[in-house]
């Protein structure tokens, strides 16, 4: 019997959204990036060229000297062309894996903030329900806000006697 819930092969794409601090509020939603939380195959298929697209130089210079270190390697140990073609494979998938996270950081050092994770079908749908949740959030905290101050104005009032208790 199957399960009610199974969605089968289907997944929603998850989505980091990072907003720059150093401009105002309403300039840095325009500036909004949303990072894939996924597999990068553009990393993985073309993992130098990647990189510098995306200027990560440091990465770039890594992956240099780590590549220039297996070719060393396998001519030192006189191993045969397919090792070092699997060792580039591995190195690739590395790239790969970790792609998206080296861009990530990237951004978290030119000032932009992660403010959110949103999940969609594709970027748009995405970035639409993150700012659906922003203003809804944004709403709620103004309604508690009002409520508040009109609870702190009736804490100011002074009491009336009533009666002859006073």
């Amino acid at each position: 019997q199957r399960c009610p819930l199974n969605f089968g092969n289907y997944s929603v794409p998850v989505y980091t959204i990072h907003i720059d601090d150093t401009h105002p509020a309403a300039e840095s939603l325009e500036r909004m990036i949303l990072v894939p939380e996924k597999f990068n195959f553009w990393a993985f298929g073309f993992g130098p060229l990647w990189l510098l697209w995306n200027r990560l130089f440091l990465a770039f210079a890594a992956w240099l000297i780590l590549f220039l270190a297996l070719v060393a390697g396998v001519i030192l140990l006189g191993l045969p062309l397919l090792a070092l073609q699997l060792a580039v494979y591995g190195l690739s998938f590395l790239i790969g894996l970790e792609g998206n996270e080296l861009y990530r950081r990237k951004l978290k050092k030119r000032g932009y903030a992660l403010v959110d994770i949103a999940s969609g079908a594709n970027v748009e749908e995405a970035e639409r329900r993150f700012l659906t949740r922003r203003e809804l959030s944004r709403h709620e905290l103004d309604t508690s806000q009002e409520v508040r101050s009109s609870a702190v104005t009736k804490q100011n009032t002074p009491l009336i006697p009533i009666g002859s208790l006073m």
